[in-house]
């Protein structure tokens, strides 16, 4: 199994921005700029590769939407900031952990060329190239024609230079000036659909283990965003792998189980903070707001090629046999057994984990529920048959892998 490596970049770019739809495509607006700016630096392919994939992962650690909106007027930095968060996701990726330091140092100042160093360590240069992508990228609004905000724009940018920006950076960006094409480009939905983007990575590709690694960290912005869900895909995505072994799944299918778990609600970055945390049981308005998130997966895991089976598998995790289910209402023979196995996981460790309005469940209550959504029409008899004859054993799995992600979130908070 191999999947190309633009198409995961973009795939994370894209769910971290459903966050804020204020700030809708903003990462693809920095990779785009940033490109285009390493471009007129003479920068050779593989840096001109980086800049691009640092815009598209650069505000992965701004979890929540009034965080990223603080973002488009104030520049924090600290060993506490957002770019420090996000470096630290990107280190636990080896696909990705090449980023990690251009993206730390992302809103760095320049300071007449202090901003080469930071505390001892040297800072890439690209770091001062995305940071001005993406301070021109907040300063465009979708409300006004892009090419009439181009003067005004550039007049705020000038008077920093060399203070806040890299000076070679924005005489780069001086040479765009005057081509309408690339504002208007910016403004786009998808501005890098302009770029030729197989040239500049050259068909790279993952495989199963490193998509393993992506697709891990990925879990970890949609779950830390609340410590109620801090450990709620890794549970998810283990009880998932075991079903789908017992059911003699293959080594390959069983990692894709993993995959499908740490991504199934990869719709909920479009969820608002206040109803994930809602301390008691969602209203009808809002419980219709929670069921947009699995076509938001279904989505967004669409745009990745060779995804196509692991894109069921995590999307469809609320549909139902009985055809009640969501987003697609789909019937019974509609759903393959990766979206059954899913569904059963994510209920048992739902009622298994504590959440904001309730504690998790003891065995025999786990028991009466998963029995009563089979005789609901619900979930598959067949896969909560498996579960409940090794229910011990399962308990014992999601535990195992919510304490490792527990300790994880630990880590990620101590650098908040």
């Amino acid at each position: 199994m191999f999947v190309d490596y633009y198409d995961i970049l973009r795939c994370i770019g894209n769910s971290v921005d459903l966050i804020s739809p204020e700030v809708t495509a903003h990462h693809q607006q920095v990779a785009y700029l940033s490109y285009q700016i390493g471009q007129n630096m003479g920068l050779d392919k593989q840096a001109c590769g980086r800049l691009l994939a640092a815009g598209l992962l650069h505000d992965i650690g701004a979890l929540s939407g009034s965080e990223r909106l603080r973002l488009i007027e104030e520049e924090p930095f600290s060993a506490g900031s957002h770019a420090f968060r996000s470096a630290s996701l990107l280190e636990e990726a080896m696909p990705l952990k090449e980023q990690a330091e251009i993206v730390r140092y992302h809103h760095l100042l320049w300071e007449n060329g202090e901003g080469r160093m930071y505390q001892g360590r040297s800072v890439p240069f690209e770091s001062h190239i995305l940071h001005l992508a993406d301070r021109v990228c907040v300063k465009f609004s979708r409300n006004f024609n892009a090419i009439e905000q181009v003067p005004g724009v550039f007049s705020k940018i000038e008077n920093d230079i060399g203070y806040r920006f890299m000076p070679e950076a924005v005489e780069a960006l001086k040479c765009l000036k005057r081509k309408d094409h690339v504002w208007l480009e910016l403004m786009e939905q998808d501005p890098l659909d302009y770029l030729p983007v197989e040239h500049i990575f050259s068909y790279r590709t993952l495989n199963v283990d490193e998509i393993l690694q992506v697709t891990h960290m990925l879990s970890y912005i949609i779950d830390f965003r609340s410590h109620f869900t801090a450990t709620h895909s890794a549970g998810v995505a283990a009880v998932a792998e075991r079903l789908g072994k017992l059911f003699g799944f293959s080594e390959t299918e069983s990692k894709m189980l993993i995959v499908a778990g740490y991504l199934h609600d990869l719709g909920k970055l479009s969820i608002p903070n206040e109803l994930l945390e809602k301390p008691t049981a969602l209203s009808d308005d809002e419980f219709r707001i929670i069921r947009g998130h699995t076509f938001y997966t279904y989505r967004l895991l669409g745009a990745v090629r060779g995804f196509e089976t692991i894109q069921k598998w995590a999307a469809y995790h609320h549909e139902r046999l009985d055809g009640n289910g969501y987003p697609f209402r789909l019937n019974a023979d509609k759903i393959p057994l990766g979206s059954r196995i899913m569904s059963v996981a994510d209920v048992f460790t739902s009622i298994s984990e504590d959440r904001p309005y309730r504690k998790g469940m003891p065995s025999e209550k786990i028991r009466d529920v998963l029995r009563s959504m089979v005789d609901a029409g619900a979930l598959c008899n067949i896969v909560v048959n498996v579960l409940l004859d090794n229910l011990n054993q399962f308990i014992a799995i999601c535990r195992t892998s919510q304490k490792s992600e527990a300790e994880a979130y630990e880590k990620f908070s101590a650098v908040s």
